[in-house]
Parts: C-alpha cells; sequence; structure tokens
C-alpha cells in the first residue's frame, strides 16, 4: 500500500472512532423527572372529567311487552341524569323495539320534560319521565328481543347526535 493510501485510511479509520465517541454522553441529565409527583397525582385523581347527560334508569311494568293496536301503549320510566356545570338544550328521547331478525324500530318519542315540556336539562339534575312503547304500526313478531331508549340533542344542522343510551331485554307477546 502506498504511505499516502495508509495514512487516508488511518485517518477515516480515527475520524469514525472520533465521531463514535463523541456521540455517547455519560453525563447525568439535567431534564426534570419523567414521573410527576404524587401531589400532582392526587389533584388529578380528584378531578374527574365532568360527564354529560346520561340515562340513569329505565323501567318497565315487565320484561313482557304487548304486541297492542295502535291506540294502546305499555308504559315505561326513564330518569336522566345531568351531573354537568350547564344546561343541556333540545334534548329529546326515543325508544326502539329490535328483535334478533328485524331492524329496530321508533315505538316513542318525546321531547324531554324537566320538569317543564321544553327539552331543557337542567345542571345537577335527575329527571324522571314517563312515556310509552306503541307496537301496533309495526309488523313486529313475538319472541326475544330489546328495548332501547336513545337520550338525543338535537344539532344545529337539524341531525341528532346521541348523548346515550340504555336497553332492556324483552319478550314481545300476542
Amino acid at each position: 500500500m502506498v504511505p499516502r493510501q495508509r495514512a487516508a485510511l488511518v485517518c477515516l479509520l480515527a475520524a469514525g472512532l472520533l465521531a463514535g465517541v463523541g456521540c455517547t454522553d455519560d453525563a447525568p441529565s439535567t431534564a426534570p423527572p419523567a414521573t410527576p409527583n404524587a401531589a400532582s397525582l392526587a389533584v388529578a385523581a380528584g378531578k374527574p372529567r365532568p360527564r354529560g347527560p346520561y340515562v340513569s334508569n329505565l323501567q318497565l311494568p315487565s320484561t313482557y311487552i304487548q304486541l297492542t293496536p295502535s291506540d294502546e301503549y305499555t308504559p315505561y320510566t326513564v330518569t336522566v341524569t345531568n351531573p354537568g356545570p350547564k344546561d343541556y338544550q333540545l334534548i329529546y328521547l326515543r325508544g326502539e323495539l329490535q328483535s334478533p331478525s328485524f331492524p329496530p324500530v321508533s315505538v316513542s318519542a318525546f321531547l324531554a320534560y324537566c320538569p317543564n315540556p321544553n327539552g331543557v336539562l337542567p345542571r345537577g339534575a335527575d329527571c324522571t319521565m314517563s312515556n310509552g312503547i306503541t307496537t301496533g304500526w309495526y309488523n313486529l313478531t313475538p319472541g326475544p328481543a330489546t328495548f332501547t331508549v336513545k337520550l338525543l340533542q338535537k344539532q344545529a344542522d337539524g341531525s341528532m347526535k346521541v348523548l346515550d343510551s340504555k336497553a332492556v331485554d324483552v319478550v314481545l307477546v300476542q
């Protein structure tokens, strides 16, 4: 090998070693610790994220729903809770029945009344409302089904946003 090439090779190896050595850092970190202290965790745990309105209870007089003529209904009671710091406007409730072989059908719908029928859920309120399941308009068949109450809020564009729902298993009977 020519001395010039050997010198170039030695310089290249030395530069590589120096670059590798220069990239290692054994100095202690000056960054704050990655885990928060106990006081921060206690504050975060004591401050839960506020929850919006939800269906806290759904009661039917029986798990059997009579398939009735169009002028009769099965009553139910629903309780909606608004634990948050603000009132919710334009609140509706819709009841749906779904049997295994059919898509869900709307069997009740109403504007929330708490206590006034204006669709407002006041902050910090538990509102208990009653309505009825009307099955006479649909070709439902006897057997197992699910009754679901959906808590809806009407949006500015006219669409309905589902805020929460609660379902119970029922049996449709003749």
